[in-house]
């Protein structure tokens, strides 16, 4: 669904104490962004932490990149990632603690994760922290039974189950019926690419849903088929 058939509320200079909380995306720049909060902080950042992979990761914005290629309509893998001398990307999602500080009522998961992807930036796994555990990400973005189902499923590090319903513009998680956060694709006019918004009741699993949602946009934007 279009941004614009949603109404779009205008972010608050502030979180109320007991939430929702915001976080803006900074840019739209799939694999190098920060989520920030209406006070200025940080509280994840994205980024490729092996950095001579590619020269401009900006090709990879997941509105220009829906087939693979670049803005200027050259292949975006093979000229940025199979030229035989990078290795395969690594993404840090990092949650940062001048965020966190300001949240110390709740009791959060991993610090961060790690996306490892294969050749070409295909599907690889995920490792939170500095744990041993590898998930698969097609294992993140499990389709829901009914055919031509937006559900893609989740499991955090508890074993439970969650959702996302997923849209180029518009996603909502869920857990069950319950509305855990919700991604928005920013109109024209707002300095910010998207915004997050987030219940308290998922800032537990705060980490491991950021990871999934970044995992579904990607997988709208790169050719993986899962």
């Amino acid at each position: 669904m279009a941004t614009s058939d949603r109404l779009w509320i205008p972010t608050p200079p502030k979180d109320p104490p007991d939430g929702p909380y915001t976080l803006e995306i900074d840019r739209e720049n799939l694999f190098n962004h920060n989520y920030i909060d209406p006070e200025g902080r940080v509280a994840f950042r994205v980024e490729v932490v092996n950095i001579n992979l590619a020269p401009d990761t900006s090709a990879y914005a997941y509105h220009t990149n829906l087939n693979g290629l670049d803005l200027n309509g050259h292949p975006v893998f093979n000229s940025y990632l199979n030229n035989g001398t990078n290795p395969n990307m690594i993404v840090r999602i990092a949650r940062e603690t001048p965020w966190v500080t300001t949240h110390r009522d709740i009791v959060m998961g991993p610090d961060n994760s790690y996306l490892f992807f294969g050749p070409e930036a295909s599907a690889g796994f995920v490792e939170y922290g500095s744990g041993p555990t590898r998930i698969s990400m097609s294992f993140f973005l499990r389709r829901g039974k009914k055919e031509g189902s937006l559900n893609r499923y989740f499991r955090c590090l508890h074993n439970k189950d969650y959702k996302w319903r997923v849209g180029s513009h518009y996603m909502e998680c869920l857990d069950g019926n319950t509305l855990l956060a919700t991604f928005q694709i920013a109109p024209p006019s707002v300095h910010y690419y998207a915004r997050v918004i987030v219940q308290k009741a998922a800032m537990p699993i705060i980490t491991e849903i950021m990871t999934s949602l970044e995992l579904n946009r990607m997988a709208l934007a790169l050719p993986w088929n899962i």
